[in-house]
This record gives structure tokens, C-alpha cells and sequence, in this order.
């Protein structure tokens, strides 16, 4: 099963553009969340988390949407695969099932992390 994971920072934001492009790459199920990354309680994330199983693929719209810091993301990445699940990132095209998958993971995850900073 694929299942969709959207999230978004700030109140006024909105998840359309990402439940849109989440949806059209057929996710069964989709969970969203509005959250500051800092404040650490995640409910959605955690669900997502528990949801899943092996065999399944988590989908978001864009690498920065799964994790707060390149590490974190990481960490989360090997953990699904380490429980048997995969992840793609639609925007940046990467499937972790496929080798040149896990090499842009690494590659845009570190790009992501940057631009995040910058922003900040």
C-alpha cells in the first residue's frame, strides 16, 4: 500500500498542492499534519509511523516534508527500510527501492537541509 504523508509549518499554509500530488500517484491512505518541527509532537508522523508495514511505501511530495534535519531524515529513511518499507519522494523522483534512489535521497537530502537553512 502506499500511504501519503503531507506537512506543513505554519497555520495559513495549505496542504492542497501536496495532497494533490500525492494523490495522483495513488495513495490508499494520506495523513497531514500542521506542526512546528521544533516543538517535537508529531501525532500525524507517529500514525504514519504505526500505519505502515512491511511491504507498504510512505510518499511525500518533497524530501524536506519526512524530516527536520538531514539527520533526522536519515534516521527515518533507514528505519522504514530496516522494518521493510520503502519511501519515495515524488519532486525530487527518488525511490529508495532502486540504487540510484538511495543516491539522490543522500544527494537532495543534503541540498534540502541547506535551503532550509538559508531560509531560517
Amino acid at each position: 500500500m502506499q500511504i501519503g504523508y503531507m506537512r506543513i509549518s505554519k497555520g495559513e499554509q495549505t496542504t492542497a498542492h501536496e495532497a494533490r500530488c500525492v494523490s495522483e500517484s495513488s495513495c490508499r491512505k494520506n495523513l497531514s499534519r500542521c506542526d512546528e518541527w521544533s516543538q517535537g509532537d508529531r501525532p500525524q508522523f507517529q500514525a504514519m509511523l504505526d500505519f505502515a508495514r512491511p511491504g507498504d511505501t510512505i510518499v511525500v511530495w518533497r524530501l524536506d516534508r519526512l524530516g527536520r534535519s538531514l539527520k533526522h531524515l536519515i534516521e527515518t529513511v533507514m528505519g522504514l527500510q530496516a522494518r521493510g518499507i520503502n519511501f519515495r519522494s515524488l519532486t525530487e523522483h527518488v525511490d529508495m527501492s532502486t540504487p540510484g534512489g538511495k543516491f539522490t535521497f543522500h544527494l537532495f537530502g543534503a541540498l534540502a537541509e541547506m535551503e532550509r537553512d538559508v531560509i531560517r
